[in-house]
């Protein structure tokens, strides 16, 4: 059975088309690459897959018992809190279903961010925009997804950060969906 399953999803912006019919399968461990112009709905598609955008037609469903997880394109307007909670928030959900216990959690919100070169204490609205996006992709990343969506992972990273995601990236086990206006 498929990872995740898109089946004929379509979504318009005032009468336009972004997405029409878009079927598609990701299987577990496919790496896919998503390119294009902008407002081409490659965000949308990515937003939707996350579930936070709804078609106007189609479904798309991850396999029972399988984990996303997403780093959109922009950094929410809303985050707050220190570094450490913001990681770790992403593990709730495993510990509250006893996947994973509270201390494992914390060692690996703690491995994350020390890997993300970030300071645990630091309260988020401090940082800058890419200090920010560390802080998002850390989210991301602890939680070892079993489909793993990035939408302009380099975004406002320095060269080592992005060589460091590239290697990460190339050893994760789940499937990867990737948005990227880079050209190298």
């Amino acid at each position: 059975m498929a990872l995740l399953t898109l089946d004929d999803l379509s979504l318009a912006f005032r009468g336009v088309h972004v997405l029409d019919n878009v079927s598609r399968f990701v299987e577990s461990g496919e790496k896919i690459g998503l390119l294009g112009r902008n407002g081409t709905g490659k965000t949308t598609l990515l937003r939707m897959i996350a579930g936070d955008q709804e078609p106007d037609a189609g479904t798309c469903v991850l396999a029972s018992g399988k984990r996303a997880s997403f780093l959109p394109q922009e950094v929410p307007g809303d985050l707050s809190g220190q570094v450490f909670g913001v990681v770790q928030e992403a593990l709730s959900l495993q510990v509250s279903e006893g996947q994973i216990e509270t201390w494992e959690a914390e060692a690996k919100s703690k491995q994350i961010i020390d890997l993300m070169g970030l300071d645990s204490d630091v309260d988020i609205s401090s940082l800058s925009a890419g200090r920010k996006r560390r802080v998002l992709l850390a989210r991301a990343l602890v939680t070892e997804p079993d489909l793993l969506l990035l939408d302009e992972p380099t975004n406002h990273l320095d060269l080592p950060t992005i060589e460091w995601l590239e290697a990460r990236l190339s050893s994760h086990q789940g499937a990867l969906v990737i948005i990227s206006h880079d050209r190298a």
